[in-house]
């Protein structure tokens, strides 16, 4: 491709040469002087091409042949050094530098850096000549490109800088966690927010009355955006925590908040349920320890348990674990739910047992589907009355096992626990007892 455009003496050595479209190979530009000399321009493969921000077309690697064209190739030369990244917010400095024959350069590229006011001029005059710094800020993550532009004999070279997010971990630390709202029942929703900037995950867990518990849609996601929908799955009192991350650190909620209180169940009951106790573990003897505030409406909270510490084992709970409930009413009865695994293994059977001190109530219990039932259908094989301590409760088995109460996969029941007639003498004179059990399984 070949252009001829006639210019005069004074325009000699500009930068760039204003076009309507730029040239997309090799281009060479044949000019004549005022004074008849010829000057003859060849551009490098890249053609002729448009500074950012203006409409000035401008060409690398040109050679210039020809009398009129006055100055040396290497004249033609403006060299501009741009550091690879930075933080936003974080100066930098450019480097650029122009030949002695320049005699204005003007700021090209991207606009929004700080420093660097595309389209405004540089320098001018003598003051073009050899290398400049500029301290350039970004104000915002992205690609900038910029370039420098000089006329009279220097040419045009353009870089680029990327600005990086800044690097801190997620804000603020700690951070408090809202339960809305803060008592509900089984299989009820609850929503948890909280307000972190920066995260890019943020993994949550969860106590059960002291024991490490999974909770749907608090501990199953790693979502970063709150709120999120919980729905509790068993009774008792749950502490939440949540911890916020991203690649240069994490944040972590406020102990004591993101606490929720889960009822035991929305099932209809008689009155005097005891339904919270202290438990100890294991029921007797040196080193016990004891799980305030537990939750009796479930199984797995009494007997799914061998320590204050370790985590609840559904039904048919945990073999040899002793428990003892604590201030027991002697009026009140206990009505502990659980849910018969479906597929469970028909040998599989179930069996409590039942001590105290100093020759405490004789304990009634019973297993039926309905919360504080003492008359179960079945109640010869389903209803253990007036036990002795240290006597123990007939076995629960699975459906078709005939030799103990039958149970029948999928569905759930109550153990159903009272005092058969306390008297005022029993548990030391105190109108409540400490009953110590135990559970034990095939």
């Amino acid at each position: 491709m070949t252009i001829r455009i006639r210019v005069t003496a004074a325009a000699l050595g500009l930068a760039g040469i204003m076009l309507g479209t730029p040239a997309v190979a090799q281009v060479t530009i044949q000019m004549t002087t005022a004074a008849s000399q010829s000057c003859t321009a060849t551009t490098d493969a890249s053609g002729l091409s448009l500074v950012p921000g203006s409409t000035v077309l401008a060409a690398t690697g040109v050679t210039l042949t020809g009398a009129g064209c006055g100055a040396a190739p290497a004249d033609f030369q403006a060299a501009i050094s741009v550091p690879g990244t930075t933080q936003v917010g974080t100066g930098v400095n450019v480097q650029w530098s122009a030949s002695a024959q320049a005699t204005k350069c003007t700021y090209g590229g991207d606009p929004g850096l700080g420093g660097w006011p595309v389209g405004a001029s540089a320098c001018s005059g003598s003051g073009c000549n050899g290398p400049h710094n500029v301290l350039v800020t970004p104000s915002a993550a992205q690609t900038y490109n910029l370039s420098i532009t000089c006329t009279n004999a220097s040419g045009y070279k353009a870089g680029a800088l990327v600005a990086t997010p800044i690097q801190n971990p997620p804000t603020p630390n700690p951070f408090a966690l809202t339960v809305t709202p803060s008592t509900t029942t089984i299989n009820s929703q609850v929503s948890v927010s909280w307000s972190v900037d920066g995260a890019t995950s943020c993994t949550g867990s969860a106590d059960l009355n002291g024991s490490s518990v999974s909770l749907p849609g608090w501990t199953t996601t790693t979502d970063p955006s709150s709120p999120r929908a919980v729905t509790p799955t068993q009774a008792g009192t749950y502490s939440l925590s949540l911890s916020c991350s991203n690649a240069f650190g994490t944040a972590t909620s406020t102990p004591g908040t993101g606490a929720l209180v889960v009822s035991g169940s929305s099932d209809s009951c008689p009155a005097g349920r005891l339904s919270t106790a202290t438990i100890r573990y294991p029921n007797i003897g040196a080193g016990t320890t004891t799980r305030p505030g537990v939750d009796l409406t479930r199984f797995e909270n009494i007997w799914g348990h061998a320590t204050n510490v370790d985590a609840a084992v559904l039904w048919p709970g945990t073999d040899g674990a002793v428990p003892a409930i604590m201030n027991w009413g002697k009026t009140q009865y206990v009505a502990a739910k659980f849910t018969v695994p479906a597929g469970v293994n028909p040998n599989l059977f179930n069996v409590l047992g039942y001590s105290t001190y100093f020759g405490e109530p004789l304990m009634t219990m019973s297993v039926s589907e309905t919360c504080g039932d003492f008359s179960p259908p079945n109640p010869s094989l389903c209803l253990t009355s007036n036990v002795a301590t240290g006597g123990g409760f007939k076995k629960m088995v699975i459906v078709p096992k005939t030799n103990g109460c039958p149970l029948i996969p999928g569905r759930s029941y109550f153990i159903n626990l009272k005092m058969s007639d306390p008297t005022p003498a029993q548990c030391a004179n105190q109108s409540i007892c400490t009953i110590s059990t135990n559970n034990g399984h095939n």
